[in-house]
């Protein structure tokens, strides 16, 4: 096995100090290898090492910018704020169109997660069909909880490193740094926390993780 797969499959399963090892090995034997970078930066985001981090993330943007952007990092704060925008979108879409009595099976709305690429869609779709699953509460109201990254014993026990967000039951718990990765900007989070918060609140709890 290559240093690029061991690497990955020791990221996968929690062996973050191996897997950094494996990393940096892949790094030096590809150094034109953007997702090797891309991994590294998740990796040491993982350890702590923002620097090395941030270097990681940065080498695979200059590689691939379009593919892999460099991570929009913002303030635990803003993304609150941006998460509270998501549930706006949602709400306003919910009331919408609750006077026609639409509603949403959990396999179209689903769809409406994969179809938006953009705000503008998500909403647009949003409005056209309104968030709810018959029996649940809507998107815009659950529960949410933020933190940076996955726990290493939760990865140990299956959840993915990358992923965005997680459910038991409520609340449902947002990765901040995950999302992060895989946005160029406010409105890349927005979208993505739409997104997320339509896939987790059409998942059976105890069942759910999503990652981009």
């Amino acid at each position: 096995m290559d240093s690029l797969n061991r690497s990955r499959d020791l990221y996968q399963t929690g062996q973050l100090e191996a897997a950094l090892v494996a990393m940096q090995e892949a790094c030096a034997q590809s150094p034109s290898n953007a997702e090797a970078w891309w991994l590294l930066g998740c990796v040491t985001r993982h350890l702590g090492l923002i620097g090395l981090s941030d270097d990681g993330f940065r080498r695979a943007a200059e590689l691939l910018p379009k593919q892999m952007p460099l991570p929009h990092r913002v303030s635990p704060e803003h993304f609150r704020t941006l998460l509270d925008e998501a549930k706006r979108i949602l709400a306003e879409s919910r009331s919408t169109t609750s006077a026609m009595g639409q509603k949403m099976t959990a396999q179209e709305l689903r769809a409406l997660g994969e179809a938006a690429t953009g705000i503008l869609q998500a909403s647009t779709a949003a409005r056209r069909w309104g968030i709810m699953v018959p029996g649940q509460a809507p998107a815009a109201q659950l529960e949410t909880a933020i933190v940076s990254l996955p726990r290493r014993d939760a990865i140990r026990g299956g959840l993915s490193p990358d992923a965005q967000w997680s459910r038991k039951e409520q609340p449902v718990v947002l990765y901040q740094s995950n999302h992060e990765n895989t946005a160029g900007s406010d409105r890349d989070l927005v979208h993505l926390l739409v997104r997320n918060l339509v896939f987790a609140n059409t998942n059976a709890p105890g069942m759910a993780t999503g990652s981009a």
